[in-house]
């Protein structure tokens, strides 16, 4: 099926693409990671990857880049309260993707944020089945008048009215957003080329500062110790609102975010059971 209730409102949604994004990629171990799931119980195991992609960020924002943590409004930049991370999840049975927001994502675990995340997702099912989605009110318009309530909305928010029915609110996304590249490089035969980056448009409704493009662990070439060894790696794929982070604090975000996932156990656990 084309026309998506999804593939309606990103027309509505989007511009043409155009400046002001910083784009960055890297390569991390991923080897930690999936050794700590293999050593933790079925029952208390973290979903795969992403959920410590998210905590990791979450974190580097809280901690080290509190600029991430901020939105525009009215030309000036405002912070948030607490530190939400959104995470990209399929709606079931109408195509196209939703942010689904993992509220002060920063205090907790990896495995807590995947229960969450589990919980939205069997939450966003049952709705599916009572009828369309509230997320996607403005699909059911025309072509006209949805472009223009969604401007005129979008207007209002950037101005400081609450807009939470269109998800417009600062609130509505976080400061980040979280997507697994999965589907993609699921069918990609790697043998026969390599599926290496995918770098996804911030969205522009939601006015957080950057959007991250999680590519699955595979087996890549490494440099360890002066050799090259094959090892379990991940691609991230980061794309930041200029406007709201410059060069300097994107390196020192990354850098941190790269530094937690050595330590999947400390993002496996709350930072207040640290203290």
């Amino acid at each position: 099926m084309l026309d998506t209730p999804w593939r309606r409102l990103a027309a509505t949604l989007f511009d043409a693409p155009h400046s002001g994004r910083i784009l960055v990629r890297i390569e991390v171990d991923a080897e930690p990671v999936e050794a700590h799931l293999a050593a933790t119980p079925g029952a208390q195991r973290a979903v795969g990857f992403l959920p410590f992609v998210a905590a990791a960020a979450a974190r580097a924002v809280a901690e080290d880049v509190p600029a991430l943590n901020g939105y525009l409004q009215r030309g000036r930049v405002r912070a948030r309260d607490g530190v939400t991370v959104s995470i990209t999840a399929p709606v079931p049975g109408q195509g196209g993707l939703l942010a689904l927001p993992l509220r002060d994502a920063h205090v907790a675990s990896a495995t807590a944020l995947a229960s969450t995340l589990r919980a939205q997702i069997r939450g966003l099912r049952d709705r599916a089945k009572r009828g369309p989605l509230a997320e996607y009110v403005l699909a059911g318009l025309p072509w006209p008048l949805r472009h223009g309530v969604f401007r005129a909305a979008r207007g209002l928010a950037h101005l400081g009215v609450p807009m939470a029915r269109f998800d417009l609110a600062p609130e509505s996304y976080g400061a980040l957003v979280v997507t697994s590249m999965e589907p993609v490089a699921r069918g990609y035969d790697h043998d026969r080329g390599a599926f290496t980056e995918a770098f996804v448009p911030l969205f522009p409704a939601a006015r957080n500062a950057s959007l991250v493009a999680v590519l699955p662990p595979r087996e890549m070439p490494a440099a360890v110790g002066g050799e090259v060894v094959v090892r379990r790696r991940a691609v991230l794929c980061f794309t930041f609102d200029h406007r709201l982070v410059d060069g300097l604090e994107v390196g020192a975000f990354i850098q941190s975010v790269h530094r937690r996932l050595l330590d999947p156990s400390a993002l496996d656990r709350s930072p207040d059971s640290d203290s």
